[in-house]
């Protein structure tokens, strides 16, 4: 190829807009169709396709709606039952507290009045104070028995020696 020579295309330049178009490109018009005009071989194919893809689609929203409506009856029975199963545990918890507070009364009731507990700590007052006493006592009489201790063998005593000397005596005549 000389030099000056251009390489062929290698896409196809645009047509012309202005030039007139091939005759064997045309596509027959079609005419538009008459609304009054009964239906044709393809108008119901195409709206038996169209009938069947809407049946489909109803049929799949019914069962959703079904499996909601199962859903939400099984969550209900759910709730129900662990509603009930609550007010089982709050009433068997009522019922034992019940019990403890009447228990628990009962032991309040079996203690005994301020009355009888200022009784009681007279009486123990009482009691210390006679403990002292007695034990004041015994330290009295134990001193008062050292002193009858010491008299009785000092009695002894005497009676041994005036034994001694009655049988000297009686051995000397």
């Amino acid at each position: 190829m000389p030099p000056t020579a251009q390489p062929p295309p290698s896409t196809p330049l645009p047509a012309d807009p202005h030039a007139p178009e091939p005759a064997d490109t045309k596509k027959p018009k079609q005419p538009k169709p008459d609304p009054g005009a009964p239906a044709t071989l393809g108008d119901v194919r195409s709206l038996r396709r169209w009938l069947i893809v809407a049946g489909v689609w109803a049929v799949a929203a019914t069962a959703v709606a079904v499996l909601a409506f199962i859903e939400a009856r099984d969550a209900k029975d759910a709730t129900n039952s662990a509603s009930n199963a609550t007010q089982a545990d709050l009433d068997r918890l009522e019922s034992k507290l019940g019990k403890e507070i009447d228990a628990l009364g009962a032991k309040i009731e079996a203690l005994p009045t301020q009355n009888q507990v200022s009784q009681v700590q007279n009486s123990v007052r009482k009691a210390q104070k006679d403990a002292n006493n007695a034990a004041d006592d015994a330290k009295s009489a134990s001193g008062a028995n050292d002193d009858l201790t010491t008299k009785v063998d000092a009695l002894e005593s005497q009676v041994e020696a005036l034994e001694a000397t009655a049988d000297n005596g009686a051995a000397g005549n």
